[in-house]
């Protein structure tokens, strides 16, 4: 197995990722997501997990906001957790009511990793996983 280069710093590391607001576009994001969680020596299994869970979140951007433009994916590094923001641009209506269900694919996100929540916005998500060598 390839080296996977000098230890990350101490403190949060950030980095950002922004994608047309296409279907089409969801390649790139799955590939940014593996070749981070290869960075970081996250599990395989725990990697998919993630690249799924992000797909998700960027085809309910897409399915929940017809006028879409961009996504923006910001991914929060620090030692024992992973946090992906994913953040339609620009965020703006029509909305599905919250008097919906959840969506399937948001019931799916909250098993395939730690924590989901919603972010002001009522379309971005923020998930959360936690490291295989957390303390």
């Amino acid at each position: 197995m390839p080296d996977t280069g000098p230890p990350l710093q101490q403190g949060p590391l950030h980095l950002g990722l922004t994608v047309p607001g296409q279907a089409e576009f969801l390649g790139v994001v799955r590939l940014a997501v593996a070749g981070l969680c290869h960075r970081l020596d996250v599990p395989l299994d725990r990697a998919e997990d993630l690249k799924m869970a992000v797909d998700e979140a960027c085809s309910h951007c897409i399915q929940t906001l017809p006028s879409l433009q961009r996504i923006a994916i910001r991914f929060e590094m620090a030692p024992d957790c992973l946090c992906v923001r994913v953040l339609p641009q620009p965020a703006e209506g029509p909305f599905l009511s919250s008097d919906q269900p959840p969506p399937l694919g948001l019931v799916l996100m909250e098993a395939l990793v730690d924590a989901v929540e919603r972010l002001e916005n009522p379309v971005g998500l923020r998930l959360t996983m936690n490291l295989p060598w957390a303390p």
